[in-house]
């Protein structure tokens, strides 16, 4: 009986052994807060860096629940001189297994949420900017719900990123007006999405759907108007890309600029680049293996792109400014193109 005990003991205590969470909290400077609560077995890291002279209460704050087995990272840095009311606030929320969520604020103001709840997801956010950010800074909200969805950076060729990589959101100067959002939101299994964006940029990304690709790299010169880009994705394969800028070209701000994609249904491809301001373009996809492409370079073109039944193919290049096209699609096996200079 007391070797059976004894058994039962040792297996008992065996078990809970391997049942182990770990936390790791430093905080340098002054007024940080940081809270973490696991139940399972899980990793937290938490670093929270404030400058000697910050006048920020509070600093930084932060906050990690996991449920399961999963792994958290944030990291704050804020530097000397903010004023009251422009510290940073990340939020890390798991519940599942293997899902890997990493925030780095650098600049003052940032505002970051991620929750994750399924298996297998990775999120990775880095909010920058020079240390006098204004009073704007970037706010950025994520979810994904389902498994083995990524959320990372794009590169200019509109390759995503991997899990050792994160999306990129940075404000350019001190302006208090000069802000910058992010939404993502995936529902299903294998999404990936890649964001990149520099200057005053509001961004979302919606998919709804399993092995959905979508990507926005959208910058500007900082303290001009506001670039609008967004992609809502309901289906299954469908892959959507976004590209804006000033294309390196002084004249072109980069700024105030509209991109939309729509996709509803299977294997739909959208592609949408413009350079320049001012521009504005829209595609909108209902059906399956459609193909769309806008290319607009200069000031102030407008193009609508709108495909409705099965494997069409629409493109829309306009080079100038002040160019206006609309096409509309309906029915199968459409090809149409339209240029203008």
């Amino acid at each position: 009986m007391k070797k059976s005990s004894l058994l039962f003991a040792m297996l008992f205590a065996g078990t809970f052994a391997f049942a182990q969470n770990t936390a790791t909290t430093t905080q340098t400077g002054n007024n940080n807060q940081s809270s973490t609560d696991q139940t399972g077995e899980n990793t937290a890291v938490t670093i929270q860096t404030t400058g000697s002279n910050a006048v920020v209460n509070p600093s930084n704050v932060s906050s990690i629940v996991q449920v399961g087995s999963n792994s958290a990272r944030i990291e704050q840095v804020l530097g000397n001189g903010f004023r009251n009311g422009a510290g940073h606030f990340a939020s890390i929320s798991q519940d599942g297994a293997g899902n890997n969520a990493v925030i780095r604020q650098e600049q003052r103001a940032a505002s970051a949420t991620i929750q994750q709840l399924g298996d297998n997801n990775y999120a990775g956010l880095t909010q920058a900017g020079p240390n006098d950010a204004g009073g704007g800074g970037t706010s950025a909200g994520i979810q994904q719900i389902g498994d083995n969805n990524l959320l990372s950076t794009v590169n200019s060729n509109g390759v995503i990123g991997n899990r050792n990589q994160r999306a990129y959101m940075q404000n350019g100067t001190s302006f208090d007006g000069d802000k910058s959002f992010l939404s993502v939101t995936q529902l299903g299994d294998n999404n990936s999405a890649g964001v990149y964006l520099m200057g005053r940029t509001d961004a979302s990304i919606l998919q709804d759907g399993n092995y959905n690709s979508a990507s926005i790299n959208s910058q500007s010169q900082a303290g001009g108007l506001t670039n609008l880009a967004s992609i809502s994705q309901e289906g299954n394969e469908n892959s959507a890309r976004i590209d804006q800028g000033p294309r390196g070209n002084a004249t072109f701000s980069g700024d105030d600029q509209s991109a939309s994609i729509t996709q509803l249904g299977d294997f739909n491809t959208a592609r949408l680049s413009q350079f320049g301001e001012s521009n504005s373009a829209t595609i909108s996809q209902e059906g399956y293996t459609n193909t769309a492409t806008v290319n607009q370079d200069g000031i102030g073109n407008t193009a609508t792109l709108t495909q409705l039944g099965d494997l069409n193919i629409g493109t829309i290049l306009q080079t100038g400014n002040g160019n206006i096209a609309t096409m509309n699609q309906s029915g199968m096996s459409n090809v149409a193109s339209i240029i203008q200079r």
